[in-house]
């Protein structure tokens, strides 16, 4: 769970490597019921039975009458068993997480797992409260088949479309799992949840100076409908810090100056400061999230890879071993036969250039008592140090006949000595050097 191990090269190589071969293919078809389910929840819930469309047409009510049927018929029994099976998984193994005093199998505490649940009791009102089974066999449903507008169906109109609502971000938010597919927007979405909680802890906030003030402004007893009582305070703040009160309620607070004062002390504190607060507390946050982002995309991929291949059949899993060819030796140039059970990539020639081959070729038998003749190279760092140290005596010769040369007349044959005896000196180091190199 380390993510800045998972982005080693050959760890992330691997897991791109398996999740585009095969993960990929099997994830997307797991997901496949669910964005079904989406576009046909949409379709039935949010186009076709908007106000501004002609219900009186029987093919309009056919096909939302189908769309929500296979909502019904395949999502909703879909959703029931998946927390049927983890359910008894997690009670099967005893893992169980507790909360205040009453514990839940662990895997319904996740987030994703919590949206599941949600949404199959969300389905179940909806099935319980679903209008056009209501108004089946009234008068209504004799002139227009499969309608939904009808007295019995009208009482439950208001609960099914708010749960209606509740079931379409549900869906779009089963969604999200499918940014695995770009790194960068996995990494983003990891991000964004991991920030809720710096959210959470503006709003607890937030809450409480609005508690506060509502409670001090509701005590002035100013005579003020806006600021009477606690809600309607409360309210009035809200609207105020959203930027939806009107000019008009401003315009009577001239005659109330203790109430115009408490409401600037709210938005310097709610606006400027606490806003501020918020942004540079997301930010710290993002910053040190950042570092690992890309790192915990790639974790997400291996974890949704491992989990992907439990529903991959054998055979293709099989085609696939078959297709990396690990038994057939890798190349390492053109004609430089390598080692079996590696998987080759290519890249340009000039993205890593080198001007030494970077491989180093041992032949032989394998022997303890046939040792491999070590590398020739104690001669070439020997001689390396003699042209340095060759350089170095010509560094200082220069240096010395420069000095020579910089003297007076009085102290010339002093430094045509100087120069001759170094002169001598470094034709007798460079013959000492060949001698050397002879030997």
């Amino acid at each position: 769970q380390d993510p800045r191990v998972v982005c080693h090269v050959i760890v992330s190589q691997v897991i791109d490597l398996v999740w585009t071969k095969i993960a990929a293919r099997a994830f997307l078809s797991s997901k496949a019921l669910i964005m079904l389910a989406t576009l046909l929840y949409v379709i039935s819930q949010a186009v076709l039975s908007s106000e501004h469309m002609d219900t009186s047409s029987i093919g309009v009510r056919i096909v939302v009458l189908c769309c929500r049927g296979f909502v019904y018929l395949f999502g909703w029994p879909r959703l029931l068993m998946w927390l049927v099976n983890a359910g008894r998984a997690d009670i099967h193994t005893g893992k169980f997480m507790q909360i205040w005093c009453l514990k839940a199998p662990a895997r319904f505490l996740q987030l994703d797992a919590a949206v599941r649940t949600i949404l199959c009791i969300v389905l179940t009102v909806m099935v319980a409260t679903e209008p056009i089974l209501h108004c089946a066999g009234t008068l209504e449903a004799q002139d227009l088949m499969f309608t939904d507008r009808c007295d019995l169906g009208d009482e439950l109109l208001e609960v099914y479309h708010f749960f209606s609502m509740c079931g379409l971000f549900c869906h779009f938010f089963l969604l999200v799992d499918l940014s695995v597919f770009s790194n960068r927007l996995s990494a983003f979405s990891l991000i964004f949840r991991q920030l809720v909680s710096e959210l959470a802890l503006f709003l607890a906030a937030f809450a409480f100076v609005l508690l506060v003030f509502a409670c001090g402004t509701a005590s002035l007893r100013a005579n003020d409908p806006d600021f009477a009582t606690i809600p309607a305070a409360a309210r009035a703040f809200l609207q105020i810090f959203l930027g939806m009160a009107s000019s008009e309620q401003y315009e009577h607070l001239a005659a109330f100056p203790v109430l115009f004062s408490v409401i600037v002390v709210f938005v310097f504190v709610s606006t400027v400061y606490m806003i501020n607060l918020l942004i540079a507390q997301i930010s710290c946050a993002y910053r040190m999230t950042f570092e690992d982002m890309l790192g915990w995309a790639r974790l997400r991929r291996g974890a949704v890879c491992v989990s992907s291949l439990a529903s991959v059949p054998r055979p293709r899993w099989d085609r696939f071993v078959a297709s990396l060819q690990l038994d057939t030796p890798c190349e390492f140039g053109e004609g430089d036969v390598g080692m079996p059970g590696t998987v080759q990539t290519t890249e340009p020639a000039n993205l890593h250039s080198t001007t030494e081959d970077a491989i180093r070729r041992f032949g032989g038998s394998t022997l303890a008592t046939a040792q491999w003749p070590e590398e020739e190279v104690a001669a070439a760092v020997a001689e390396d140090r003699l042209e340095k140290f060759e350089k170095l005596l010509r560094k200082m010769s220069n240096k010395l006949d420069a000095k020579s040369r910089g003297h007076s007349g009085q102290h010339s044959s002093s430094g045509a000595g100087s120069s001759m005896s170094s002169s001598v000196f470094l034709s007798g180091s460079s013959k000492g050097s060949e001698h050397s190199s002879g030997e």
